[in-house]
């Protein structure tokens, strides 16, 4: 069911930002940063799982490679389009303006906390790679596997956050619901639009990306995901005018 992705990940903030509510503070580094480590190795088998598929076939009893070029194309393509555009910074530029009128408006004492737990959250749940490739396929796949992961992230971050900064933590899933749902919808929408080969290979490239954000977990390194987005415009155009790829 597309858009159950959504409604789990709403429901784990929720539950997360509440036992955070409940501790108050108390809650143990050391094991989140585990978890987090956990999630990240998580996250690259997912990654994983779906690469491998996808270029890697038995032809004839061998193992054989495939759609190489279009993964290289895809990424080189698409990284050089989203540096050029800058949209991981463009990303961080909104964030930071959301959090200044957030903050601006609740200039009462009793809700600046909710406030910056509110528009701290919003900005943390929804700017992400993951939010957007897992809305994306959780519309064109059915495939929450990604948003379920992104769940158990997203549920740590609002326990941390609401031991310290309160109940605006929890009203950031309507944030959620809402960015998620609406990129769901649209990728239910253009589905129609679609063949099998663009599918497979938005699949194919989508999971590269989510290897990455594995790969950042684990290793702390700066992949700017935000700016590998195009790739997966860029691989739907390939599919349309170089299918052999």
């Amino acid at each position: 069911m597309s858009g159950l992705g959504t409604i789990v990940n709403m429901i784990g903030i929720i539950v997360g930002g509440g036992v955070g509510l409940g501790l108050r503070s108390k809650t143990n580094k050391s094991m989140t940063d585990q978890i987090m480590l956990i999630l990240g190795i998580i996250i690259m088998l997912t990654g994983l799982a779906g690469i491998l598929p996808g270029i890697l076939v038995i032809k004839g009893g061998k193992l054989v490679s495939q759609h190489l070029l279009h993964m290289m194309l895809s990424l080189i393509i698409g990284v050089v389009i989203g540096e050029w555009l800058g949209i991981e910074a463009l990303i961080e530029r909104f964030s930071n303006r959301i959090e200044t009128v957030v903050k601006k408006r609740w200039q009462d004492r009793s809700l600046s906390t909710f406030a910056e737990g509110f528009s701290g959250a919003t900005i943390l749940f929804c700017t992400g790679a993951m939010a957007i490739l897992g809305s994306l396929q959780d519309g064109l796949l059915q495939d929450p596997t990604l948003l379920f992961a992104k769940t158990i992230l997203d549920s740590v971050v609002a326990l941390i956050f609401a031991s310290s900064l309160g109940l605006g933590v929890l009203f950031s899933a309507l944030s959620v619901g809402l960015y998620q749902g609406s990129l769901t919808a649209l990728a239910v929408v253009i589905d129609p639009l679609l063949t099998d080969l663009m599918i497979e290979n938005l699949s194919f490239v989508g999971s590269i990306l989510v290897l990455c954000i594995g790969v950042n977990f684990c290793f702390k390194t700066k992949i700017r995901i935000a700016n590998l987005i195009p790739a997966l415009a860029v691989s739907l155009l390939l599919s349309i005018f170089i299918p052999q790829i």
